[in-house]
């Protein structure tokens, strides 16, 4: 979970150097705060505190409502007014909020339906109005590709903040940009580090290549980040072994090739509630179920993009170990279910096998499992 952000000092604005256009590193200051203060005339002579970010318009866009709630949470936590905070679900319906409203900050995530954020960045800086080319654009994702940053950075984006994040890196990210938001894509160096690999893809206990096991663990990594905890990975193994106080279940096909991948989530109930508690404030048992549901669609989200990559890994398991020709061209297109979910004991998914793998995680010291079945369809 994160922490409120103890006071610190406004970052100085980096330099815009000379060289092409591409990513930058700010310096990280040595202290911040959400406010200014200065001495008031007022007969106590208290000094009176001055929210720098009041009456500032802001549009956060993700995907999922309960991400947009999370960050507008953080906003509001730094001093951004909750009415002056606007949601949109994808990129689509964001440009056209962003058409017909001027805005001070736009916060963006990257992976969304209709339009993803770098096609409305694309679009936004595209645009022949200086109030869209100018208005400071932070995208805040999981993802730690070089390649797709670069990308972001020559649309125009004004920083990258890599979650999970502290509020007071959103306190630095979102000054930097407000003084600079079209000058070169800022990063700052956050406290969060992704987690050294600590499983070993050498061993051959499961008999599946490491990319296919690699890419789900990095989903399920990513898709815990979305909720701002860190999960760490422990070595995978085959067959069951899972347990937990939630489950969900979602899944994605191609039906083209005949192709079913399954991933069931075993997820504790106290970081459930946790995560609910940090999002809404009180704590509703009848919904903290839909925080892991939640969870399971961003992991299937994350997955399939990544598995549609290794079409010929996939298709051997799927063919009982059968090597495909690698020279053959295969594109996969999966389409994913809705999730669903249950509480461990009350209901079962009956999928009438064992899983091809399953692998530990410590999220915030409980134990979470993923479980991925691959089947013929």
């Amino acid at each position: 979970m994160t922490k409120k952000p103890k006071a610190t000092k406004k970052p100085k604005v980096a330099k815009k150097p000379k060289a092409a256009k591409k990513t930058r590193v700010a310096a990280k200051p040595k202290a911040a705060k959400k406010t200014e203060v200065k001495k008031t005339t007022k007969p106590s002579g208290k000094p009176q505190v001055i929210n720098k970010y009041k009456g500032q318009k802001v549009l956060v866009v993700d995907n999922s409502r309960w991400i947009a709630r999370l960050i507008k949470n953080q906003l509001m936590d730094i001093g951004f007014e909750d009415e002056l905070i606007s949601i949109a679900t994808d990129g689509h319906q964001a440009y056209l909020i962003l058409d017909l409203k001027e805005f001070d900050l736009v916060t963006s995530g990257l992976y969304m339906k209709a339009q993803n954020g770098l096609d409305m960045l694309i679009k936004v800086r595209n645009d022949s109005r200086d109030r869209m080319k100018h208005i400071p654009f932070l995208v805040v994702s999981a993802e730690r590709t070089e390649g797709c940053i670069d990308d972001l950075a020559k649309a125009g984006a004004s920083g990258y903040l890599t979650k999970p994040f502290l509020n007071d890196e959103l306190v630095q990210m979102v000054d930097i940009i407000s003084n600079n938001p079209t000058g070169n894509c800022v990063r700052i160096d956050q406290k969060y580090k992704p987690t050294p690999i600590l499983y070993d893809l050498s061993m051959d206990d499961i008999g599946i290549h490491p990319k296919v096991i690699a890419g789900f663990i990095e989903s399920a990594v990513e898709a815990f980040s979305q909720y701002l905890v860190t999960a760490i990975p422990g070595q995978p193994q085959p067959g069951n072994g899972a347990d937990g106080d939630f489950v969900v279940s979602v899944d994605f096909v191609d039906e083209e090739h005949e192709v079913r991948v399954v991933l069931l989530i075993y997820f504790p109930k106290k970081i459930a509630c946790d995560i609910y508690e940090t999002i809404f404030g009180e704590l509703d048992m009848t919904q903290v179920g839909e925080v892991v549901k939640e969870l399971g669609n961003i992991i299937g989200g994350i997955a399939k993009i990544k598995a549609a990559k290794i079409p010929h890994e996939l298709l051997k398991l799927i063919n009982g170990g059968r090597p495909v020709d690698p020279r053959k061209e295969i594109e996969m297109h999966f389409q994913m279910g809705l999730p669903e979910s249950w509480d461990d004991g009350k209901e079962s998914l009956h999928l009438g096998e064992e899983p091809k793998f399953t692998v530990p995680f410590t999220v915030e010291g409980e134990n979470a499992f993923l479980q991925v079945y691959f089947q013929h369809t």
